[in-house]
């Protein structure tokens, strides 16, 4: 179990280079699979807050705008269903960010680094190395339709706040596998990448807040913060492409400062929806309107291209002035789900359900891993029908509510009774067949 502060520093990289400086001879960490309870907990905390601060401005305020529970349980169900993807990834091929830096490292990389001889030298390589190809591979899931639309899932969500870090889709996990490549010809150790590549993504998450204004003391020259990534959210949103470090931007000339607070969020071309099948594959749909074959299709630019490399913008000036018209509320109109005539207590019913299922598939996640690699298997893919399901009931079809209420409680019982009965590995064993426990470590 971790314990709040250890939980809470992972996710501002308060890690020390000594502490980082990880080999064979060290566990690997866990920190993305400890963070789940940290997740839902500071999403939490937010909506408190949030809610605190509707009241004292008896609701009519610049606050930032209440959660929507039906936006934030879409998000958890997008992110959940790209770690089932990924587990799947990991269970049936054994491939993962890791392995794949892994085997360049071990083939092409010129020397091995001695992390623990090289402690800061290392910290500092990681920390730098590791965040400038996140740059390049947000910004090129941008700029190309084939790449973002594995993206795009990300940029869904019409709110801002915690939960729309979780909202991720399904194929960008395999693209964010082959910008390990390069990375592995540093020679570092496998353990040491991974925490970095861990922290990355966790100091993304606090980022996406309406809570935070402008960071003091000139942070914003150089973090990442929710000011700048608000703009990367804003549509068309092809800016700020940073992960930790917001001077890659700056140097690159992507960076975009926020001049005006709105509540607009989203996608140019909002899908109205809360299935994540159906987010994963919207931009598709899309790309049938560029005439061109589907390679072409794939490679065509959505951003045009731009090259600018300037070390002076590094100290352009941030100008402290804004303009706030959040009190003005959504500027546009935002998907509530199709029937709006439902009843508080029927609303209520189906977010402790939605809420359940979603729990169910944080379960499986956690705890799938360690189960033989057939019924791993086999709930995954119980469990990726099932967040299709609690979008479904989201989205509120009046016609379809009754059939996607069975089929969620039809799954539910079949992952509980593959966390407790390993039924596929039991019936394989019996006819014979040797199983061994899950590929995932």
């Amino acid at each position: 179990m971790v314990g709040i502060v250890e939980g809470v520093r992972r996710f501002f990289y308060f890690y020390t280079p000594w502490e980082l400086a990880l080999d064979n001879t060290d566990i690997e960490p866990k920190f993305l699979t400890e963070a789940s309870p940290f997740f839902f907990g500071f999403i939490v905390v937010e909506w408190a807050i949030g809610l605190l601060g509707k009241i004292r401005e008896k609701q009519d305020s610049k606050a930032v705008s209440l959660h929507r529970w039906d936006d934030v349980i879409a998000g958890s169900i997008s992110g959940t269903l790209q770690q089932m993807f990924y587990l799947f990834l990991q269970v049936a091929f054994t491939i993962s960010e890791v392995s794949v830096y892994s085997y360049s490292r071990r083939n092409f990389a010129p020397f091995d680094v001695d992390i623990k001889v090289w402690p800061i030298t290392s910290f500092v390589c990681l920390l730098l190395f590791k965040d400038l190809s996140y740059y390049w591979l947000h910004r090129i899931l941008h700029e190309f339709h084939g790449l973002w639309s594995a993206h795009a899932v990300h940029h869904s969500g019409e709110d801002y706040n915690l939960s729309t870090a979780l909202r991720q889709g399904v194929l960008q996990a395999v693209f964010s596998m082959l910008f390990a490549i390069p990375l592995g010809l540093l020679g570092f150790p496998d353990e040491a990448f991974s925490a970095h590549s861990q922290l990355n993504t966790l100091y993304q998450f606090w980022i996406h807040t309406d809570l935070v204004g402008r960071l003091p003391l000139g942070l914003e020259y150089i973090l990442n913060s929710p000011m700048a990534h608000r703009m990367h959210h804003r549509p068309p949103g092809n800016c700020n492409y940073a992960g930790v470090l917001i001077i890659w931007d700056r140097l690159f000339g992507t960076y975009v400062e926020e001049k005006i607070r709105q509540d607009y969020y989203g996608l140019a071309r909002q899908p109205w929806t809360f299935d994540p099948f159906a987010l994963n594959v919207h931009h598709f749909e899309t790309m049938r309107n560029i005439q061109k074959g589907w390679f072409g299709r794939l490679t065509t630019r959505r951003v045009p291209w731009k090259w600018v490399c300037d070390p002076r913008l590094l100290t352009k000036s941030i100008s402290p002035d804004y303009v706030d018209e959040r009190h003005k509320g959504p500027k546009r109109k935002k998907w509530h789900g199709c029937d709006q005539s439902l009843s508080g207590i029927t609303l209520a019913g189906l977010f402790i359900i939605c809420a359940t299922a979603l729990g169910m598939c944080v379960v499986f996640l956690v705890l799938g891993a360690f189960l033989p690699w057939p019924d791993t298997l086999f709930g995954i893919i119980l469990s990726m029908l099932l967040t299709s399901c609690i979008g479904r009931l989201l989205d509120r079809h009046p016609d379809e509510m009754e059939k996607f209420l069975l089929y969620t409680t039809s799954l539910m019982m079949g992952i509980f009774f593959v966390l407790t009965f390993s039924p596929v590995s039991t019936t394989l064993t019996t006819l014979g067949f040797s199983i061994s426990t899950s590929k995932q470590t």
